[in-house]
């Protein structure tokens, strides 16, 4: 069996009491230490926090142990749970709420989007039937006006045709009334009216020969009045064939035209980028001429002070040698190998070795710029003319640049990091002044 000492906080006391009495201890684990468990006593439920555990009374009353107070909340020690439902029921709804909430204002936005869509679909749609309205509505117009042409047309031809008609019943009716041909001859003498039959039947097949017509030219005469009447519609058909195919000529000129102008416009606009292409071709060409001239002038340039410096670099050791011979003020160091350390500057081989060959970088810089000046102008001369030193001057730029050059050269042969250069490169104006103020000293 296991006792367990507990605290119960509504009665501010500590006991041991076995774990049996515990609800839920079976729970219980180093990780939920600050959860609050129920204790039941004498028919009364305690809520209470397990500070800790032992198999026996004898250890649970070892006081050696140090008991570790777990945090627990304060508000699960209340006994309202009614309170703790209906504050999880009102969060529960909230986030239900928040949840619905999202669902309608999305549903809302995306019906919002499918009526805007409908509307302009349908103002397009009703655009397209209006266009469609108006093309249909000339093309009635057009069409109706050719419908009366051709019905007037055709009252035209059945109006003749009526007349023809009447024409020839009248005739036949009288042919059918009146078969016999009566002469008639007036005697001016007696005015009497004689009636002679037998001249009449005599005359009758004459005449009735002269006003019959050939059976040979009845057909003519039919295709001529068929060719009347239907010369007209004929016309007509014609006209109407000619303006259908001077419009579709019409439409093909027009279609024709607009090819040709899409096609000069795209052919516009290839020229143009053509000659934009060829003109920027041209520059191009043009900057890579002048390029590789400025190119071949530099070089050129150098490659003649290369040999003027090359020139001056055997003429002048010569040249110096004889004025110091001149002079008579030869020595031994100044007579030795002069070299060249840039610059148009020459010093002794000596000075060179004792320079390159000192440790610290302020005894390089004192033979270096005594041998690059000499000490009598060095004297006279200042790392910067300021107020204080405004009798001296400033030292030569190009005599600085070989000295500061020729300074490197000799860090880099010490084997310097880049730190220690950076150092080192600072105090190059300092070392040149103490080297100025050394010159100084020998001079006076």
């Amino acid at each position: 069996m296991e006792y367990a000492l507990i605290e119960i906080p509504s009665l501010k006391k500590k006991c041991v009491v076995e774990t049996t009495k515990i609800k839920d201890f079976g729970q219980y684990n180093s990780l939920s230490k600050g959860k609050i468990y129920s204790y039941c006593e004498g028919g009364q439920i305690f809520k209470c926090i397990i500070l800790k555990t032992a198999d026996t009374e004898e250890e649970m009353n070892d006081s050696s142990k140090r008991i570790r107070r777990p945090k627990y909340n304060k508000s699960s020690l209340s006994d309202d749970t009614d309170e703790e439902d209906s504050q999880v029921a009102m969060m529960k709804q909230k986030r239900k709420f928040q949840a619905t909430s999202k669902l309608s204002a999305k549903k809302q936005r995306s019906d919002d989007i499918l009526r805007a869509y409908n509307i302009q679909r349908q103002k397009n749609s009703e655009g397209m039937r209006n266009k469609a309205r108006e093309s249909s509505e000339e093309h009635e117009e057009s069409s109706d006006k050719e419908n009366e042409q051709v019905r007037k047309v055709f009252e035209k031809e059945n109006i003749e045709d009526r007349r023809n008609q009447e024409s020839n019943v009248v005739t036949e009716e009288y042919e059918n009334n009146n078969p016999e041909v009566i002469g008639e001859t007036v005697n001016n003498n007696d005015d009497r009216i004689i009636y002679v039959d037998a001249e009449i039947h005599e005359t009758e097949p004459a005449i009735s020969k002269s006003l019959e017509i050939p059976p040979s030219d009845t057909p003519t005469i039919r295709q001529q009045e068929n060719l009347n009447g239907d010369s007209e519609t004929v016309m007509l058909t014609d006209v109407l064939k000619k303006n259908r195919q001077q419009a579709n000529e019409i439409k093909k000129l027009t279609r024709k035209l607009q090819q040709y102008q899409r096609q000069s416009f795209i052919d516009r606009q290839e020229r143009h980028q053509q000659q934009q292409n060829e003109q920027d071709q041209q520059q191009h060409h043009l900057q890579q001429e002048r390029h590789q001239q400025q190119q071949h002038e530099q070089d050129q340039q150098q490659h003649h002070l290369q040999q003027e410096r090359h020139q001056q670099q055997h003429q002048q050791p010569q040249q110096q040698h004889q004025n110091r011979l001149q002079n008579g003020n030869d020595d031994l160091h100044q007579i030795t190998n002069p070299i060249y350390i840039g610059g148009n500057t020459f010093i002794s081989s000596l000075e060179h070795t004792e320079a390159f060959n000192a440790y610290k970088p302020a005894k390089f810089m004192k033979i270096m710029s005594h041998a690059i000046w000499t000490p009598e102008h060095l004297a006279l001369r200042a790392v910067r003319v300021q107020k204080n030193n405004l009798d001296r001057l400033p030292l030569t730029p190009q005599k600085k640049v070989v000295l500061i050059h020729n300074y490197k050269k000799f860090l880099i042969k010490r084997n310097l990091s880049r730190e220690m250069m950076d150092v080192e490169m600072r105090n190059f104006n300092e070392y040149l002044g103490a080297a100025i103020t050394s010159a100084r000293k020998k001079v006076l």
